[in-house]
């Protein structure tokens, strides 16, 4: 059984957490078991840790990505 730790804010309801859950069973595999983390610096989306690699899919990463692009240009990672 793998491990997956999911970040979200605690605002997340329990039904939507669900679903997120199982669509990484769907995407990486049923066997996974899940590790919620509340965190209310994560402003919508979510963090997904599996396997040592980060999926960030939230808002706030999303926006400093695009800060990033403005200032820096299109080159800007």
């Amino acid at each position: 059984m793998r491990n997956c730790r999911i970040t979200v804010s605690s605002g997340m309801t329990d039904a939507t957490y669900a679903m997120l859950c199982e669509k990484a069973r769907r995407r990486f595999g049923a066997d996974l078991s899940f590790t919620r983390v509340n965190d209310d610096g994560v402003i919508a989306g979510f963090i997904l840790e599996l396997d040592g690699t980060v999926y960030d899919v939230s808002v706030g990463t999303q926006l400093e990505l695009l800060k990033k692009k403005m200032t820096y240009g299109e080159d800007a990672q």
